[in-house]
């Protein structure tokens, strides 16, 4: 089986405005996919693509064959009268479930307890783990998820990413976020979105390597100056006394072998940067939720 979905030179237009623009993407099964960018940059349209609700108007969209694919949408969609035990059994029962499935997801997304409560009687977050149960209870093998952690608090946020960390390690997940935080330990993959065109995509690693910078301390200063003063083309700049930001993984591993050859810097740490850090240094600089 082809395990690999993959958008070829997709655009879609309504009249004159170009709403995805020569969109070219791979999505690896195993390899969790965030599209990343700002409210109106074509997020959900690539997602409503994906699900094949959209049909665009140039390209193609090449899914294998047989694959059951489940889309999430940010719109609330519950019922509100009934209950979670009845909301996810219908679900169940609709989708071809297993006969457990609905007692599996409600306990993986800890609803067990709430199972007699109706849903409207239910808090935001809580309704939308009944709404992400139902989107997985058939175990489709692509998930589609748009802003699946909305509502959530933190810890709503860290039980969905583990869950869904865990599903999408033989699926494949793809899902918009602004709460950039509660993706970024559960994320392989990142499309960087910007007025329907992706203007960044590969993986965490790479882009972090590539675009995002690393902070490197060390305990004596002086090296650190010593080192950017005789090293004029190295990509990296002192942030204050004793730091420097380093920019891509090719200058760190320079500035770490000049510092293992030259003056003694004493004890030295880097940090990889954030992946909000990540988000302002591709994009520009906005608000990044927390």
């Amino acid at each position: 089986m082809n395990e690999i979905i993959a958008l070829e030179g997709i655009q879609t237009r309504y009249g004159d405005v170009i709403v995805l623009d020569d969109i070219n993407l791979s999505i690896a099964r195993g390899r969790p996919l965030a599209l990343l960018g700002r409210n109106g940059a074509g997020k959900t349209t690539l997602l409503s693509t994906l699900a094949g609700l959209l049909r665009p108007t140039d390209g193609r969209l090449l899914i294998p064959r047989g694959t059951r694919v489940s889309y999430l949408p940010e719109e609330r969609g519950v019922y509100p009268s009934m209950t979670v035990s009845e909301h996810l059994d219908f679900f169940a029962r609709l989708s071809g479930a297993r006969d457990d499935a609905a007692r599996r997801w409600a306990e993986a997304f800890e609803l067990d307890r709430y199972s007699d409560y109706r849903v409207r009687e239910l808090s935001k977050g809580n309704q939308q783990r009944v709404q992400l149960a139902c989107a997985l209870i058939d175990e489709p093998d692509c998930i589609l998820l748009d802003e699946p952690f909305s509502g959530l608090d933190p810890i709503g946020r860290t039980l969905v990413s583990a869950v869904l960390e865990d599903y999408a390690r033989d699926h494949w997940v793809v899902l918009s976020a602004h709460e950039v935080r509660a993706i970024a330990e559960m994320i392989t993959d990142i499309a960087f979105i910007r007025d329907g065109r992706i203007v960044r995509a590969g993986s965490l690693e790479e882009l972090s390597a590539a675009y995002g910078g690393h902070q490197l301390t060390v305990e004596r200063p002086e090296a650190v100056e010593h080192i950017v003063a005789q090293e004029p083309d190295l990509s990296c700049s002192r942030t204050n006394r004793g730091w420097l930001q380093i920019h891509g993984l090719e200058d760190y591993r320079k500035v770490i072998s000049l510092l293992a050859r030259g003056s003694d810097p004493g004890a030295f740490t880097w940090t990889a940067p954030s992946l909000s850090d990540l988000y302002v240094s591709i994009l520009g600089h906005q608000e990044v939720a927390s």
